[in-house]
This record gives C-alpha cells, sequence and structure tokens, in this order.
C-alpha cells in the first residue's frame, strides 16, 4: 500500500519557502530601489536561494537520501515560478504592502519638517498646498506588445507651505505616472495633502531636475515624494493586505498541484 514519506513532505514545504521567499524579497528590492538596480537584485536572490537549496541538498544526501533527490531541479522550479508570480502579478500589490506595512502611517507632519519624515509608509501633512503651475516632467518611451512606441510621462509638483518662495528649497513633491490624475483638480477639490510616499528613483529625480531647468528650483535635502491618494490608510494596507495574501495563496497552491503531480507524497514501492 502507497504511504506519505515525510521526506517528501519536507521538499512541498520546502520548495514552497522558496516560491513565497522569492516573492516577498523580489518585491522588497522592487519596493526600495530602482527599477533596473531592483531586478538584478530579484535575479541575485533567486540565486542565493538556489545556492541554498544546493546546500540544504548537500547537508541531506547522507542522512536523508529521498529528502535531497531532485532538490535542486525542484528548487530552480519553484524560485523560477516565484519570479514569474513576484514580478509580474505581485509588482502590483506586494510592494505597496510592504511599503505601507514597514513605514506605518504619520498625521499632521508640518510640510516644512516632510523631509524628516521621509522613507516609506503613508503620510499627512498640514499646512500645505500644491503648486501645479510650476509643475515638471521627464519622458520615457517603451514599446507595448502591438510593438508601438509609447510614451510614459513621471510629473512631479511642489508641495510648499503658504509663506514659501520660489528661490527656497522645495521640501516636498507630489508624483505620479498616471496620465488620468489631475494636480489641478487635487487643488480645484481642496483634498488633503495625503498618500503613500514613493521611491525616489531615477525618473523622478530627473523630472525634479526638470523642475529646477524649467522653474528655477532647488529641494531640500531629502525632500520625499508623495503618490497622492485620498483613501485612508486603513482602507489602503487592508487592499494591499488582501491582494498580497491572495497572490501567496495562489502562487503557493498551483505549486504544490505541480509539485504533487511531478513528484507526489507517495511512495509507490512501500506495500
Amino acid at each position: 500500500m502507497n504511504r506519505v514519506t515525510w521526506p517528501r513532505v519536507l521538499q512541498l514545504l520546502a520548495t514552497l519557502a522558496l516560491v513565497n521567499l522569492q516573492i516577498i524579497l523580489g518585491n522588497l528590492a522592487l519596493a526600495r530601489l530602482d527599477t533596473m538596480v531592483a531586478l538584478v537584485v530579484f535575479f541575485a536572490l533567486g540565486l542565493a536561494l538556489l545556492l541554498a537549496a544546493w546546500m540544504l541538498q548537500r547537508l541531506s544526501a547522507r542522512s536523508v537520501p529521498e529528502l535531497s533527490a531532485r532538490l535542486p531541479s525542484l528548487a530552480l522550479a519553484g524560485i523560477f515560478w516565484g519570479m514569474v508570480t513576484g514580478f509580474l502579478i505581485g509588482f502590483f500589490c506586494v510592494p505597496e504592502y510592504l511599503n505601507l506595512q514597514t513605514g506605518g502611517s504619520t498625521r499632521d507632519v508640518p510640510v516644512a519638517e516632510a523631509p524628516r519624515y521621509d522613507g516609506l509608509g503613508h503620510r499627512h501633512y498640514a499646512g500645505g498646498a500644491l503648486r501645479p503651475e510650476l509643475e515638471a516632467e521627464f519622458e520615457i518611451h517603451y514599446r507595448n506588445s502591438d510593438g508601438e512606441d509609447r510614451p510614459n510621462f513621471y510629473r512631479v509638483v511642489p508641495i510648499v507651505g503658504p509663506d514659501w518662495q520660489p528661490s527656497q528649497p522645495v521640501p516636498l513633491w507630489a508624483g505620479t505616472t498616471s496620465e488620468r490624475f489631475s494636480f489641478n483638480g487635487w487643488v480645484e477639490e481642496r483634498r488633503a495633502i495625503e498618500g503613500v510616499l514613493l521611491h525616489k528613483g531615477v525618473y523622478y529625480r530627473k523630472a525634479i531636475a526638470r523642475a529646477g531647468e524649467r522653474h528655477g528650483l532647488t529641494e531640500a535635502l531629502g525632500a520625499p515624494i508623495l503618490r497622492l491618494d485620498a483613501r485612508p490608510y486603513e482602507e489602503l494596507i487592508a487592499r494591499a493586505r488582501n491582494r498580497t495574501l491572495l497572490l501567496l495563496l495562489g502562487a503557493s497552491a498551483l505549486w504544490a498541484l505541480f509539485f504533487l503531480r511531478v513528484r507526489g507524497l507517495r511512495d509507490p514501492d512501500a506495500r
């Protein structure tokens, strides 16, 4: 009679851990680093996890031979699956969740002190206003699936206090890559200055440099970039958390189905 073998159960658990670690750690890099650097780190993490699986195979080869059998190939497949799901799907929810979870929420931050509260998370600022007339942008181009050349704009607008003058450094920026978002609309609707802090990547830094060239602006040391969002912190993090958990559960379930079909948990030679 076939029976479940614990080494194979441990193999499944180990490869599930590799899938989820690749998704979480890879998206942590995507949340905190420039895109190209993050992609290098993303794949470097995969190699590091594969090395860890190889070391586990070597350590278990003598004591538990069945545990080490086919572990490197299974680990490679699991890490690849973590890369695919983490980058193509997780990119849209996991970095946001890690950002909000690790950075928390701080309210009523004076705009002039925004650089002191940079980093990650949700911020609500007091005594500040957008200056849409001082908007600047940096344009990049990419090809879509149809081979067409499409522009993408990184746009920034200063957020300053009531007594601010253009000769003074900008303490805070609002940033977006959305074509539909209107800074003027935000001002007209008199919305609060709140949202999620963004990583100041290379393209946003170039947009800020354009603001200096076009409007003669300078920025304060450590001035963060805010993605304006009127939704409360609790709603934002709950939405990102639910999507992240759904992704991890879905990726783990599909990997488990693949593992069971390829490897199984039972020993066919057992009686």
